[in-house]
């Protein structure tokens, strides 16, 4: 169990990217911002895990639902995702930089142009003042850098530049708009071993999670969801809506007792 990877087998991601990023974890491209995207690309990827959590790989499923589940969270959420997205370019910039402190893989000094020839093992023949001054004018002139450091130079800069601007900026929007309400009526005196289940992610487990209130609500982003409850000694009530931008859906649970 302990060769099996998870991540490559059935998330297509390789060692060599491990530990992935939220965004690598969900398949979805460097600092995403469509959050449609990402929404729809964490369900594919939470569908896919439920399907095959089974047999000796059920923990390692559970695992990678759990990941793929909070990094949902984390750039759904506006104030969550600029500071991730903030870390994670301090951590892309300083991977950079170490990359050019390192020696450089390439022999320049078989390059002609980049290595100036020894002037000690050169015979040169006597020239008038006008020509040793143009000499002297052409030695001084700076040899050109390798294009490898210059543009790695304007990637960090631009980095810099766009984690600055959204460190002063910050999210114009409040985080809650576009989401949904899902309004439960839930009896009081019935939420023994009380547990609500939310696309594979578990929003309740146990009754003292619950609000004193007689109506719990639930946010969620606009699309369709799938909602499990569940309470001791009655079946459990599974159902799926879609919510539009800003909607609220209203309902009563109404418990069946097992057989």
């Amino acid at each position: 169990m302990s060769d099996f990877d998870a991540y490559h087998k059935w998330l297509g991601i390789p060692p060599s990217q491990q530990p992935p990023t939220h965004y690598r974890l969900l398949g979805v491209d460097l600092f995403e911002s469509d959050a449609e995207v990402i929404d729809v690309a964490a369900n594919q990827r939470m569908s896919y895990l439920q399907d095959v959590a089974a047999g000796l790989h059920v923990e390692l499923s559970q695992k990678l639902l759990n990941e793929i589940s909070s990094a949902r969270r984390c750039l759904l959420n506006a104030d969550e995702k600029a500071a991730y997205d903030e870390k994670l370019r301090a951590e892309i910039d300083a991977a950079s930089e170490a990359s050019d402190a390192a020696p450089s893989p390439f022999d320049f000094s078989e390059s002609p142009e980049l290595t100036p020839e020894p002037k000690a093992t050169r015979k040169k023949p006597a020239k008038s003042d006008d020509s040793e001054d143009s000499e002297s004018e052409e030695e001084a002139k700076p040899k050109g850098l390798p294009v490898v450091w210059i543009g790695t130079g304007v990637v960090s800069v631009i980095s810099i530049i766009i984690a600055i601007f959204m460190l002063l900026t910050g999210p114009s929007e409040d985080p809650d708009d576009g989401l949904a309400i899902l309004q439960v009526k839930w009896n009081v005196n019935e939420r023994d071993g009380a547990f609500v289940m939310k696309d594979a992610e578990v929003l309740i487990n146990g009754a003292e999670q619950l609000p004193s209130d007689e109506v719990v609500k639930f946010k969620v982003r606009r699309g369709e969801h799938t909602f499990i409850f569940e309470r001791s000694g009655y079946r459990e009530i599974k159902n799926t809506w879609k919510f539009l931008e800003g909607e609220t859906i209203s309902v009563e649970l109404n418990w069946r007792a097992k057989r």
